[in-house]
């Protein structure tokens, strides 16, 4: 065996122990040697490498992302599922999302008269947003996250505060 195998990353490292196991390659696809994975040795491990199939310290084995994993019982590892935000995590955008669309809604069907009471919900909206995003963690704030927090919350704040000293500024219709 090669004494230089395969990183968790694909690459080659001469630093990196001779025999692989599993827990070096959460990700093997179902193409991969289990008895390389398992470092088992005999008849049967012989045998699928003496038919070419990729093993785990084999150069051309790498782990594909796309791929099934093998059962465990067979000697290698599933990859760790990415934790789920929870149902409600989008909740405070559509909050959000409903607050601003109410606010340009009463600016469209109330006319001239109601748009600075509309713009005021609408900025009202976008500093809530910004506070949100301050308070929240970036699993719970959902989609008010796109950038950093502190992007994000200056941002939104800087809109919202903006609106808000337009319609203040700006004389009545």
């Amino acid at each position: 065996m090669d004494k230089a195998v395969l990183t968790g990353r694909g690459e080659r490292s001469d630093a990196a122990p001779a025999t692989a196991t599993a827990a070096d390659f959460p990700a093997v696809t179902a193409t991969a040697n289990p008895a390389a994975v398992t470092g088992a040795t005999g008849p049967a491990s012989a045998a699928a490498a003496a038919a070419g199939s990729p093993g785990v310290a084999d150069a051309t084995a790498v782990p594909d992302a796309g791929a099934v994993p093998v059962d465990p019982a067979a000697g290698t590892v599933r990859a760790p599922t990415r934790a789920r935000a929870p149902r409600w995590a989008n909740l405070p955008y559509a909050i959000v999302l409903a607050a601003a669309a109410g606010g340009l809604s009463w600016v469209a069907l109330g006319g001239l008269r109601h748009v600075q009471a509309g713009m005021m919900t609408v900025a009202s909206a976008l500093l809530a947003a910004a506070v949100l995003r301050l308070v929240l963690p970036e699993r719970a704030a959902g989609l008010l996250v796109s950038r950093r927090r502190v992007l994000d919350v200056l941002a939104l704040a800087s809109l919202g505060a903006g609106i808000m000293a337009a319609v203040l500024v700006l004389p009545a219709p």
